[in-house]
């Protein structure tokens, strides 16, 4: 009966934490999609500055979206070896919480069983769900390092717009 009860505690803790963080991830998604309802205006720039992993010879287009002074979402998009490459951060209440990342490939370059994205075209295409600095959600798969570097790009964005 103790290995019963034992068993029972462990299935519900761990059906309570996954449940916990599906709902970070509803009020994420909810949030965001609030967010990008209110842009009212954009600021855009082109950089041959790194200012993520994906920046390279090309350069790096960004835009930095607003709803009055609050920054709703930041875009970052470019063309590196294996194509057009696109990056968008989302804070919600100035924290990071959630980025989506595309890599479109060239004709040549695309890799074996590669998923087409609703443009139709090959591509990978990931989620990223953070909270307090902490991953709640890649989708699809993980990624070790990802929320540090995420965070560190979001925040060399920030720093890059003031110069």
């Amino acid at each position: 009966m103790k290995s019963l009860l034992i068993i029972v505690i462990i299935f519900n803790a761990a059906t309570t934490g996954m449940s916990q963080d599906s709902l970070v991830v509803k009020s994420i998604d909810e949030q965001v999609g609030k967010n990008y309802d209110r842009i009212d205006h954009a600021d855009w720039h082109l950089t041959h500055d790194v200012v993520v992993n994906e920046s390279g010879p090309a350069g790096t287009q960004l835009s930095y979206h607003y709803a009055g002074d609050i920054l709703i979402r930041i875009v970052c998009s470019g063309y590196n070896k294996l194509g057009p490459w696109g990056k968008e951060y989302y804070p919600v209440d100035g924290e990071l919480s959630f980025v989506y990342m595309t890599q479109e490939y060239f004709p040549d370059q695309v890799p074996p069983n590669t998923p087409l994205s609703w443009k139709k075209l090959p591509a990978h295409e990931y989620r990223v769900y953070l909270h307090k600095g902490k991953l709640i959600m890649v989708n699809p798969g993980t990624s070790s390092g990802m929320p540090d570097t995420l965070l560190k790009e979001f925040d060399a964005l920030l720093t890059w717009k003031k110069k």
